[in-house]
């Protein structure tokens, strides 16, 4: 079987969870004997053209021409015709593919070009929507309507969908009248850890950031408002008078960062609370291996692989009562669900993992054996092989 993946991220760009899903199950699917040709962009001074592994093929797409003015629909709309035109010279090398997968609507345009001119099924990953990240069934923005137009086409020709969760089963339904039967459930996976950090090393990382005794509450991702981190920093002056050294440290990048960092200020909480932007891998590691628990407060969110990371890492889980994560964590037994946009609730439920360690150790052994059973990569390829198949034998 011959697959072309299109991907608006792939290796070493990325920008959220989509970008790990991808790098993630492609090399897997690889391994299974299917021949992955990811399509991508690159504006970086990466090799256009790489291949890893046996069976695994990435072609990069030189888009640092291309003059972006922030606008991500203008902008995806620039450099689709650029994928697309990879995407035909690949068919005519390589006699054709069996499927075209894409993921999002960022590729959905050259996606649904090559099915038309190649009479090829056309298989989708949605991650998201628009109308989800807004939480609002009308959209009032222009270009939050096109991007949604453009979901709605994507999901009209699309001959099978992948989603990550039940929860966005019924919203890609609900939105985009797509019948259950043309979708399936694939859940996002995580690596077990394979770092040999000792313990000496994570106490010399903890300590350069607080003192040896202070709770580190640790959060990272996307610094956008549906990840709801406003919600964190407001839960945060409840925390401190419990815990007064505790501190919050809330990792990644986006246009949310300086309005974080004025909430914590207005509050008058800097101190306990540090924004360090994006973090290299060895960070990150040291920051899930040193913190007391991992806490994510998002609005809206399909999945939440960022849950899994503080489950496999052993450290005690908190996340919204929202979406996909409620489908991860089973409250009070693997994890303890928040309400959303409650920093009250926030600041409950980490007070309480801080006050009680042993029923937080207890959920983190559940949700450690949870995530070997359930959430691997190896798993989830098989799972996606399998609608492969399904759809070449249609």
């Amino acid at each position: 079987m011959r697959i072309l993946i299109y991907s608006w991220e792939f290796p070493p760009f990325f920008n959220g969870g989509l970008g790990v899903h991808v790098a993630e199950l492609t090399p897997r699917l690889a391994e299974a004997e299917v021949a992955m040709h990811v399509i991508t962009q690159t504006h970086e001074s990466t090799q256009l053209y790489d291949n890893p592994q046996p069976n695994l093929f990435i072609h990069r797409v030189d888009t640092s021409h291309i003059n972006n003015d922030g606008n991500i629909y203008d902008l995806a709309k620039q450099v689709n015709p650029l994928l697309e035109e990879t995407g035909n010279k690949l068919w005519q090398e390589l006699n054709g593919f069996d499927i075209i997968h894409v993921h999002d609507w960022l590729v959905g345009f050259a996606g649904i070009c090559l099915k038309n001119s190649h009479a090829c099924p056309l298989l989708t990953t949605f991650h998201a929507t628009e109308k989800g990240r807004y939480r609002s069934p009308t959209l009032h923005n222009g270009l939050s309507q096109s991007i949604n137009q453009t979901e709605q086409n994507l999901a009209n020709e699309s001959d099978k969908i992948i989603v990550c969760s039940q929860f966005m089963l019924r919203e890609v339904s609900d939105l985009f009248g797509v019948p259950a039967e043309k979708m399936v459930v694939i859940p996002n996976g995580i690596n077990l850890p394979s770092h040999s950090y000792s313990q000496e090393e994570v106490a010399e990382f903890r300590e350069e950031h607080l003192s040896a005794q202070a709770p580190l509450i640790f959060s990272i991702g996307r610094l956008v408002f549906e990840k709801g981190y406003h919600v964190l920093i407001g839960a945060m002056p409840q925390v401190l008078e419990e815990f007064p050294q505790a501190k919050l440290i809330i990792a990644g990048k986006g246009p949310e960062f300086n309005h974080l960092n004025t909430i914590a200020q207005n509050l008058n909480i800097s101190d306990h609370v540090h924004l360090p932007g994006f973090i290299s891998e060895e960070e990150r590691i040291k920051f899930l291996l040193a913190a007391s628990c991992t806490v994510f407060p998002s609005l809206y969110e399909p999945f939440g692989i960022v849950a899994l990371e503080g489950m496999v890492f052993q450290k005690p889980v908190i996340a919204s009562r929202v979406g996909g994560m409620a489908e991860i964590i089973e409250h009070e037994k693997t994890g303890i669900l928040m309400d959303s946009d409650s920093s009250d609730s926030a600041a409950w439920c980490i007070i309480n993992t801080l006050q009680n360690p042993v029923l937080a150790q207890a959920r983190v052994a559940n949700a450690y054996r949870l995530v070997e059973k359930k959430y691997s990569w190896r798993s989830i390829a098989e799972n996606t092989k399998v609608v492969y198949e399904d759809m070449v034998e249609i």
